[in-house]
């Protein structure tokens, strides 16, 4: 595991994505998860369509099914298995703003009634109130590198999920064996700006949902379709910034501010395009 120099805790995270809410939602949207390029010629709104609906392949859910979002950022996710499926989702987030916006029902597009279908908390997943075997599904897109205690999350996720549920967890991992260069000039420092407490490598993760006694279905190196992602995101900063002054002043502030997420993106592509940074994607069931 690459651990982050930082230390990193939960209130730091929350803080993160509260102070920067507004600017991810302008370069990233309401579905705050890589998309996925499958021919490479998507525009950026057919890949996060393309990503949304493999997610919801992976957990096979049913119509009517029960949800669990662990690090549902803006609500996208969840507010889209609503409407899909008539699905119950209970949705946790770091981030108070995150959790307003969520719980406003923005851009979800759907009838007032779907409200009480979602369930938004700001708080620490490890202190969750659900009961055993509620959920048919968990869902931890994006959000395991953020987690302090990996093995105590998972094994809730696998303790809140019913007998045949499933669970995906889909994030940054690191390569194998990344050069010491790397790991401190690139991967400990993206760490460090985008608030995460380290990152795993995809065997690393599958073996602990293996320990956990889930059966895992499914372990993949998607980087290859998700990486431009990136490029889509510096594209809109660029843009954004020649072409709005308040943009600009925003960015000036938020650089003095909080500047390592600044630096975080250049060091992202760069690390994806060297192959020490890696994006897994595992999907597992719980057999009893």
């Amino acid at each position: 595991m690459i651990v982050s120099i930082a230390n990193i805790g939960e209130a730091e995270v929350g803080r993160h994505y509260d102070q920067l809410n507004d600017f991810y939602l302008d370069v990233w949207g309401q579905h705050r998860h890589h998309g996925f390029w499958s021919s490479g010629r998507e525009s950026a709104e057919e890949a996060i369509a393309l990503m949304t609906h493999r997610i919801e392949q992976a957990i096979q859910l049913e119509r009517g099914g029960k949800v669990v979002d662990v690090g549902c950022g803006t609500g996208g996710m969840s507010w889209y298995l609503v409407r899909q499926k008539v699905a119950e989702v209970v949705a946790y987030t770091l981030s108070i703003e995150e959790k307003k916006y969520a719980e406003s029902g923005a851009d979800n597009g759907g009838e007032s009634g779907e409200r009480g279908k979602a369930r938004f908390i700001c708080g620490d997943w490890l202190e969750n109130d659900l009961p055993d075997h509620w959920a048919d599904a968990v869902m931890v897109i994006e959000s395991f590198s953020h987690m302090e205690d990996r093995q105590a999350a998972m094994a809730e996720a696998v303790r809140v999920l019913k007998p045949g549920g499933r669970l995906l967890l889909a994030d940054w991992v690191a390569s194998q064996s990344p050069t010491q260069w790397q790991v401190k000039r690139l991967l400990q420092p993206m760490c460090r700006g985008g608030r995460l407490t380290g990152l795993n490598s995809l065997s690393e993760n599958r073996k602990l949902l293996e320990s956990l006694q889930l059966r895992v279905l499914r372990a993949e190196d998607i980087t290859a379709s998700v990486e431009k992602t990136w490029w889509v995101i510096t594209w809109r900063l660029l843009k954004k910034g020649l072409s709005d002054g308040l943009y600009r002043k925003f960015i000036w502030q938020s650089f003095w501010e909080d500047r390592e997420v600044f630096f975080a993106i250049p060091r992202v592509m760069l690390a994806y395009r060297l192959g020490c940074l890696r994006y897994g994607w595992l999907v597992a069931q719980k057999d009893s």
